[in-house]
């Protein structure tokens, strides 16, 4: 039967002699497309006609006569990995598209490289697993964020590229992949332009010089190499080419900016591997920063958290999973402590049919290591802790109740116990910083005639004081800054942005006027710096890149230096500083770049500023 005939018969489509054909899976039968050991033991293991998918079925026993529904997920996922995929050469291969659901995410289609044989066995499989068919998807995938996933070549690149897939023989196995202007404009050192018609076999490529935008190009080939990492939209690192298909890669090209002397020392990327984050937070002890965060895996449901310990060269020196089972909640906050780290954990306890808040203390000893729970707060949620050099932090969490949400702030011992709790008032935002011999602490709420925030000081035991005269209007999102040497206070007042330096007791320093700039061209984090403050924003002409100015006392501010830049937007996570030093955390995305692998979802950067000129 010719390539056309086929397509009409099955709803294939042909190109570059590959037949493409479209299966629509769902997403419990299309994970992956790799070997099990069980099933790659032998060549009688590949699955190559319609009698060999009856007697899977049957050995797996699942009744698959007369059209009967009965395979599982995992059946499916079998044998379709299973489907034969031996080759000697690119003809002996043809391309087989499997599609996945896709909700709110999750779910990914796959290209699957077989060989000619098994086109049979892949058409019987489809029907046997009575996958969702164009015409009736949306019955298949219903629902809010549901239809069709991306489908992925085995070289990782995406649907969402819009270029053509293709499949070869590479170590005697069909692999499939992605290209530009087809395999055969690839490899041949130009960076050719293509036109492409359409033949009874599909789509033709053929070189051209009469070229606009819309007209299909290379961008690389061999060593001929058009985009840098900066173009793609990142800080710095290497493209290079993929050898079959003429596709730039990304992959070692870094959301990092290249460290300098003159402001950033150092900087590392992507420490969370690129995995979606839900939270993430940062702590500093006397010679380490410590990252905790959570990840969420779309396709599987499954939660994860991480720690990280980094000298302050920011060379890493662990990385180690804890257990999901114990920090159940996605908002952890961390705190460094003598011989070790203290983490809270916010819980809601759903096993009574309603729903009962808690924060829970844990510990983790000066390696990282899982060491206890150490006390469960009833009754409180939104917990955080402050840190203290060379001391235990405080505690700050709130109670829910019928004035709204009350916070409360706990003085830690050295024998890690509490003191006792301490009404810091009815709030919903909190800032909070060690300075001297105790703690400042800002409380932002609404009132009926506008937003108040107001300062307290919280002494060693716990002992709540207010700071007289000194309150904000018009904002209850103040945020406070210690550098060892000076306290930066921050706030909104109207469209301005305030900066304003306090002394230990918080009151405004003597001598030293507000600094007032207009919120729309100082919208950023503000920490204490050197002998003032540092600014860390976006760069206003470019949401993607993430800059750092130095702010001086008498309000005039340093050139720009970059810290990180992602090709989708980027954004200051957390910020703290430790003696002369500022340690930043910024996270952006991977979506965006005009390259042709999966983007990497989420990828988190920690910098290290040092004062500069």
């Amino acid at each position: 039967m010719s390539c056309r005939d086929q397509r009409q018969a099955k709803g294939r489509s042909c190109f570059n002699g590959v037949a493409a054909t479209l299966a629509w899976l769902f997403v419990a039968c299309g994970d992956h497309h790799s070997s099990s050991p069980e099933l790659d033991a032998g060549a009688d293991a590949r699955v190559t006609d319609d009698a060999a998918i009856d007697g899977a079925a049957n050995d797996g026993g699942a009744d698959a006569s007369d059209g009967a529904v009965a395979w599982t997920p995992e059946q499916c996922n079998q044998a379709f990995a299973a489907l034969d995929d031996r080759c000697e050469s690119d003809d002996d291969c043809a391309l087989v598209v499997q599609t996945s659901c896709f909700y709110s995410g999750a779910g990914r289609g796959h290209a699957l490289g077989v060989a000619r044989g098994a086109l049979g066995a892949f058409d019987q499989l489809a029907e046997t697993c009575d996958l969702p068919r164009p015409e009736n998807v949306f019955q298949r995938c219903p629902g809010e964020g549901g239809g069709l996933a991306p489908v992925y070549t085995d070289d990782q690149t995406a649907r969402s590229t819009d270029l053509p897939m293709a499949v070869r023989c590479d170590s005697g196995r069909c692999v499939t992949f992605r290209t530009s202007c087809g395999p055969a404009l690839c490899g041949n050192g130009a960076l050719d332009a293509c036109a492409i018609s359409d033949s009874p076999h599909g789509p033709v490529y053929t070189p051209t010089t009469d070229a606009d935008v819309h007209t299909p190009r290379e961008t690389c080939d061999g060593e001929m190499l058009s985009q840098s990492c900066q173009d793609l939209g990142y800080g710095s690192g290497e493209v290079t080419c993929i050898a079959h298909s003429c596709l730039p890669d990304d992959r070692q090209c870094q959301p990092c900016a290249e460290p300098h002397s003159n402001g950033l020392a150092a900087c590392v990327s992507d420490v969370n591997d690129g995995i979606q984050t839900d939270s993430h937070v940062m702590a500093a002890s006397a010679g380490e920063i410590a990252l905790l965060w959570t990840t969420y895996d779309g396709n599987t449901g499954e939660r994860h958290v991480w720690f990280a310990r980094f000298d302050r060269q920011l060379t890493l020196l662990s990385k180690a999973e804890l257990s999901a089972d114990v920090f159940v909640s996605s908002y952890l906050g961390l705190a460094a402590m003598p011989g070790g780290w203290m983490i809270t954990a916010p819980v809601t306890d759903w096993s009574s049919g309603e729903g009962r808040d808690r924060v829970e203390l844990h510990v983790l000893d000066a390696l990282g290591q899982y060491d206890s729970l150490v006390h469960t707060v009833p009754g409180a949620s939104q917990a955080q802790l402050v840190s203290r050099r060379d001391g235990m932090p405080l505690l700050i969490y709130t109670l829910n109740g019928p004035a709204g949400a009350s916070v409360y702030v706990r003085a830690i011992n050295s024998d890690v116990s509490l003191f006792e709790p301490r009404l810091l008032g009815v709030g919903d935002s909190v800032s909070a910083t060690f300075v001297g011999d105790g703690y400042l602490v800002t409380l932002g709420r609404v009132t009926g005639s506008g937003a108040l925030t107001t300062l307290h000081r919280v002494a060693l035991d716990g002992t709540v004081s207010t700071v007289p005269n000194v309150f904000v209007l018009g904002d209850h999102f103040a945020s406070l800054s210690n550098n060892g040497e000076r306290t930066v206070l921050t706030f909104r007042r109207e469209f301005d942005t305030v900066i304003r330096q306090l002394d230990a007791d918080g009151e405004p320093t003597q001598g030293i006027n507000d600094i007032v700039r207009s919120a729309q061209d100082f919208n950023g984090l503000v920490v204490a710096f050197g002998e003032g403050a540092l600014l860390l924003r976006n760069d206003p002409g470019a949401s993607n890149r993430i800059t750092a100015t130095q702010l001086g006392l008498d309000g005039e501010l340093s050139e720009l230096i970059e810290l990180a830049r992602h090709p989708g937007a980027s954004v200051v996570s957390a910020a703290l500083v430790d003696g002369s030093d500022a340690f930043v955390l910024v996270s952006g995305s991977g979506y965006g770049a005009p390259n042709p692998f999966a983007p990497r979802e989420q990828m988190v950067s920690l910098a290290r500023i040092v004062p500069f000129d």
